[in-house]
């Protein structure tokens, strides 16, 4: 069955994404539910599309709905809408499919790894979409539609996706935490932050060649505990910054928890 029409619930910034994707798609977007009337109104005129506050509202008589709300908020929507056989999706990768049971007979998950910001475009075909469905038919309507999104559909289970979500903190949330630093301390030292940008373009590239662990350079690999040592001095001043950096060194180089000094977070008074 192909998708031709569609309800997103949610307006944050994979439901923005994702509706602009289907609109672009040809799938037609009847309404976007969210409590925050000027988040609704607001994607649903990009979308075309009608916009409502109220779950009870929500036209079922559409080919998918897609529910695109916090986690913590999903549960408890779900006990309260039906939509009978409609296919009904959401797109956490923490939660289970089944908790969309009490809302349809038909169910699964479209989840898309990636980071997304409202207004920064990005290529949807390059995006790899993660889907599950809790049965034949509901997998073969989400498969077609994903492969209508993106050139990168995978079938990934209830077990495997809260795994690939920890991934995906690792590799993007804490990979942006540590240039957030690094900006931080470009910003406190009069350095432009651009200078970094070759840098981490190489980091990338090599690991798409190579695993990271033989991909990894820097003091830590090295063993260069003075190096270190030197730096966790520097940061002495900003306990939590290294803390961070303490906790990554070891983390790279377990022998150097041999090194006293490094462990009592730089390096002690001579008396």
């Amino acid at each position: 069955m192909k998708t031709k029409t569609a309800v997103i619930v949610g307006s944050g910034n994979v439901a923005t994404h994702i509706g602009k994707a289907l609109h672009k798609a040809g799938i037609k977007i009847l309404q976007v539910c969210s409590p925050t009337a000027n988040n609704a109104k607001a994607l649903a005129k990009k979308l075309k599309a009608d916009f409502i506050t109220n779950p009870a509202d929500i036209i079922a008589d559409v080919d998918i709905i897609i529910i695109s709300i916090k986690d913590d908020a999903l549960a408890a929507f779900c006990k309260k809408a039906k939509f009978g056989n409609t296919l009904t999706v959401h797109t956490s990768g923490t939660m289970g499919a089944s908790v969309l049971k009490a809302s349809s007979k038909n169910y699964g998950v479209l989840y898309p790894f990636q980071t997304f910001t409202k207004d920064v475009k990005m290529k949807m075909k390059d995006v790899p979409f993660c889907i599950e469905g809790n049965n034949e038919e509901a997998l073969h309507q989400l498969k077609k539609l994903a492969n209508t999104l993106s050139h990168n559909v995978y079938e990934i289970s209830g077990e495997q996706r809260p795994w690939l979500h920890i991934m995906g903190v690792f590799s993007s949330n804490f990979t942006n935490l540590m240039l957030k630093v690094a900006h931080q301390l470009a910003a406190e030292h009069g350095i432009p932050f651009e200078i970094v940008f070759p840098l981490i373009s190489q980091t990338v590239s090599k690991v798409k060649h190579l695993p990271p662990a033989d991909a990894q350079t820097g003091p830590a690999v090295r063993g260069d505990a003075e190096v270190v040592l030197k730096h966790l001095d520097m940061l002495a001043k900003l306990p939590l910054l290294q803390e961070l950096y303490k906790i990554n060194t070891l983390a790279i180089n377990p022998l150097l928890k041999n090194n006293k000094l490094l462990i009592t977070r730089g390096r002690k008074t001579k008396k």
